[in-house]
């Protein structure tokens, strides 16, 4: 077999074929055949390409709203929407879900996706904790407003284009 210059994928898969047909041919035992080694073809080097651009996103709402519960009670934001159900993490996430229910208004399916694809019937437990919660609690119930009063205020600034 002469040595062939292959210039494409193609060429080379077709050679590949052709020496295995041979070896087929060869009816060895695979012990006394040697192994064939296939080098890609040394075309000229691909020009770089340049960096991917790095686009910058916004907060989301949701965002803004899990990092004011996160500050406010002491947790990390990426544990309120984790996969974690220590109690602490679950109350905070149930907070969390009812703001962004009250400021969005968005559906419980929307907003389980937003918080680890979560199912809508999670959400719905969620909110009924947090509800529960705010009831039971009037400092909590303090907190909260307030909170929401910040964050509609945030958010009315924003769509003003102040921040």
């Amino acid at each position: 077999m002469e040595f062939r210059e292959c210039h494409s994928a193609q060429e080379v898969f077709e050679l590949y074929r052709e020496v295995q047909g041979r070896m087929k041919s060869l009816r060895a035992p695979p012990a006394k055949l040697k192994p064939i080694v296939i080098v890609p073809p040394c075309d000229e080097p691909k020009p770089a390409q340049p960096p991917k651009p790095y686009f910058w996103a916004p907060m989301t709402q949701t965002q803004r709203i899990v990092r004011a519960i996160g500050k406010l009670l002491g947790i990390d934001p990426h544990a309120i929407t984790s996969e974690r159900r220590n109690q602490k993490l679950v109350q905070a996430r149930a907070i969390a879900m009812y703001l962004t229910r009250e400021m969005t208004g968005q559906s419980t399916t929307v907003i389980g996706n937003l918080f680890g694809r979560r199912d809508h019937t999670t959400v719905l437990n969620s909110l009924r904790l947090a509800e529960r919660m705010l009831g039971e609690s009037r400092v909590l119930k303090a907190m909260i407003d307030r909170l929401l009063t910040e964050l509609r205020i945030e958010r009315a600034q924003r769509t003003r284009g102040r921040l």
